[in-house]
């Protein structure tokens, strides 16, 4: 088993051990007496305190040897397998792709890039696709299964990996990027892990990187400039011909400025910069009548990064006249898009967001706060759940949600200069929506980075380490 630092403490049973009396101890009794004595005493050298319990039930199951901080991990499962991928570390020889079974001993390395720059690690129906400078890898979860199966590196100055469905992932390419003396050239393709399916499917003068993916229909929605009509909102199914642009927002080649682009099972949204730029106009298009509306229109053009989906709800924030931050959810239509709170400062962010039936949880960050969990109830409404600071990975296993946070008025903690807490340490919580059903699972003095659970293990990161422990 691996060991732990002092600071951590697991919140589990307590043991105790009981002592038999001594007026109960008869001459007849010597020789058991002694036995039991020296049972005692073993056990009580091998547990000395409560920490010491929790090492038999918190491991670690790999350690950076030079104690540099792991940056990014991700977790996920292939074929009944978990793996963990280390995408960045301040030690290079960390990265690669691990598989495990929540265990030191069972830990061991697959694959890894040669001190080669690795890219997020993208989960399909049965392999793996993932970036290693200019090249496109896959995998299959062993080392003699993971391979290149395509290489850019002649051509391309950026790449990135996008999702797309279940079975394929989109690779947007630039091969030059444009500037006032040069046009630009950019590609998209689509790979379903294999050489033969990696294919070129159109050709840009330059992508903008703004895109999202509706894989319940396997239709990708992106910005992209084709030299013709500048940059508008495009749509592809994975071939040429059902590759298009999807809504054209400014005629002839000047092309719009987008803010974001989303989709749901129902509707796309985006957001682009009015003819005249003194507005941000947000807009919401029905997939399945292609019905466009103008949902709103934002005054102030300060951009605010505040925009996100969960379910079929687009959530967006708005600067009033007194700069203070007002969140929105919207439907998708005019009348289903409002106001559900007016927070009293400029500078609010929400890290992180997640669901137990209809009710959806917001990790908010306000200017001059350490931080809280807000509640969005089955009608919209918000309501502060509890000051949870600087709540941040969160991970589902039904009917429980996990999520990091500090306790409140740990000791060191301190409000950043753009609201939020800095230097308090993580705390692992479990919820199942209730105040009441709100515990602490794990308390660490230290930073927790990726959570997830696999297999009924828990997976956590904390600076140079990756941990794991059994919950059921």
């Amino acid at each position: 088993m691996g060991t732990h630092s002092n600071d951590v403490m697991y919140k589990g049973p307590l043991v105790f051990i009981n002592r038999p009396r001594q007026g109960l101890l008869m001459k007849k009794t010597y020789a058991l007496l002694f036995a039991l004595l020296m049972m005692t005493v073993s056990l009580a050298g091998c547990l000395e305190s409560d920490d010491e319990i929790a090492e038999n039930q918190f491991e670690i199951i790999f350690n950076s040897s030079d104690h540099q901080n792991i940056l990014g991990a991700q977790f996920f499962e292939l074929n009944g397998i978990t793996y963990f991928a280390i995408s960045s570390s301040l030690n290079l020889e960390n990265l690669g792709i691990y598989q495990t079974d929540g265990t030191e001993d069972g830990t061991e390395l697959i694959w890894e890039p040669s001190g080669a720059s690795m890219g997020d690690v993208f989960v399909l129906q049965s392999s793996l696709v993932f970036q290693v400078g200019m090249e496109l890898w896959a995998s299959d979860g062993t080392s003699l299964g993971t391979e290149m199966i395509a290489d850019f590196s002649a051509s391309a100055e950026f790449l990135r990996i996008v999702s797309w469905d279940a079975n394929n992932v989109g690779v947007f390419v630039t091969h030059e990027h444009s500037s006032q003396t040069q046009l630009g050239s950019a590609s998209l393709w689509i790979s379903d892990s294999t050489t033969t399916g990696t294919i070129e499917v159109f050709q840009y003068q330059e992508i903008d990187y703004q895109w999202y993916a509706d894989s319940a229909n396997s239709i990708l929605y992106f910005v992209a400039n084709d030299s013709q009509s500048g940059n508008e909102l495009w749509m592809s199914d994975g071939t040429t011909q059902g590759t298009s642009i999807y809504n054209e927002m400014v005629s002839g080649s000047d092309g719009a400025i987008f803010q974001f682009v989303y989709a749901t099972n129902h509707n796309v949204f985006w957001s682009t910069l009015s003819a005249s730029g003194s507005s941000w106009e947000y807009r919401a298009s029905n997939i399945m009548t292609g019905t466009t509306e103008l949902i709103y229109s934002n005054p102030n053009i300060t951009t605010i990064d505040l925009h996100f989906v969960i379910g079929d709800h687009l959530y967006f924030g708005d600067l009033n006249q007194n700069d203070e931050t007002q969140l929105y959810i919207s439907d998708g239509t005019v009348a289903g898009t409002a106001m559900i709170h007016q927070f009293s400062s400029l500078h609010v962010r929400i890290h992180h967001a997640w669901t137990i039936g209809l009710e959806v949880y917001l990790s908010v960050y306000e200017q001059g706060s350490l931080g809280s969990i807000w509640l969005v109830d089955s009608s919209n409404q918000l309501s502060l759940f509890g000051t949870y600071h600087g709540a941040g990975s969160t991970t589902t296993e039904i009917p429980l949600i996990y999520f990091t946070s500090s306790d409140d008025g740990i000791a060191g903690c301190s409000i950043g200069t753009n609201g939020g807490a800095t230097g308090c340490g993580s705390d692992i919580f479990t919820t199942d929506g209730t105040l009441s059903g709100t515990n602490i699972l794990l308390e660490i003095n230290g930073d927790i980075g990726d959570l997830t659970v696999h297999s009924g293990i828990l997976y956590f990161t904390q600076d140079h380490t990756i941990n794991a422990i059994v919950l059921y």
